[in-house]
């Protein structure tokens, strides 16, 4: 895990400022008796033993080459910036809304504005969804991202800051380091606290607003050692050149491969 620059670190340390007090007003909105102040602890235990997963098209190309080759040459994960295809170029719809996007989760101030002027591609997070159901198949719509789903490691959580939803869809107050994510947890979404679903195995329904789940945004994005194992499809293992080239995030790189 490398270290921050002094840009990611100010972005950081921007949500970081301003997490305690958003959880503390969360919590106060939801208005919660005792009893139920015990569950929220209850699903924060429970989010600890949870896993980080990036999802990641191994197979897609990428100037040419596949993103499995460019992984394995730079050995980092290129971030949806660096990685996009923005045809439009900066009139591309896509590409306005995801950096707007990132100056509304970091706070929307003038710092941040002076920040993301100045970053470079490289520096710009990453995400990933806070998986506390387990396994390969929890939040299915986000294959749209891809089939292979890298699981992070615990580490991470301290270089992240989460959302109770899609970042598009949340406020800018709405944004917690890893320590407040009790204030994720008193979010309502659909009727029900997000404590309430994660003690019971469940995840929200998808609504016209979008697809809800706890997204992290991933500051300093991730190098190969920033992930324990990745879940791939069953049937790379009869294409043996691109399966040679999984087995090399294993051998190379400590990453478990299980299949599904």
């Amino acid at each position: 895990m490398r270290s921050l620059t002094v840009n990611q670190e100010k972005l950081l340390t921007a949500v970081r400022m301003e997490s305690s007090e958003r959880a503390r007003r969360s919590l106060e909105k939801a208005g919660l008796p005792a009893e139920e102040m015990q569950k929220i602890l209850a699903a924060k235990q429970k989010l600890e033993q949870a896993a980080m997963i990036h999802h990641v098209r191994l197979r897609h190309r990428y100037r040419g080459k596949m993103v499995i080759d460019t992984l394995l040459d730079i050995g980092r994960v290129l971030n949806m910036i660096e990685a996009g295809h923005f045809p439009g170029g900066i009139h591309d719809q896509d590409f306005r809304a995801r950096i707007t996007n990132e100056f509304k989760i970091y706070g929307a101030t003038r710092e941040a504005q002076m920040i993301l002027w100045q970053i470079q591609d490289w520096e710009r997070p990453s995400y990933a969804v806070v998986d506390y159901l387990g396994g390969y198949a929890s939040v299915s719509s986000l294959n749209f991202f891809g089939p292979y789903r890298f699981v992070v490691r615990p580490a991470m959580r301290a270089r992240s800051t989460f959302t109770p939803s899609d970042s598009f869809q949340v406020e800018r107050d709405q944004v917690y380091v890893w320590e407040n994510i009790d204030g994720v947890l008193a979010t309502k979404l659909n009727g029900r606290f997000w404590y309430e679903y994660v003690l019971s195995d469940t995840e929200p329904f998808i609504t016209t607003e979008g697809v809800h789940y706890i997204e992290a945004q991933v500051i300093g994005g991730f190098e190969l050692g920033d992930f324990s194992k990745l879940y791939y499809p069953a049937a790379d293992r009869a294409d043996r050149a691109f399966f040679t080239k999984l087995q090399r995030l294993e051998l190379d790189h400590g990453i478990e491969l299980v299949h599904y």
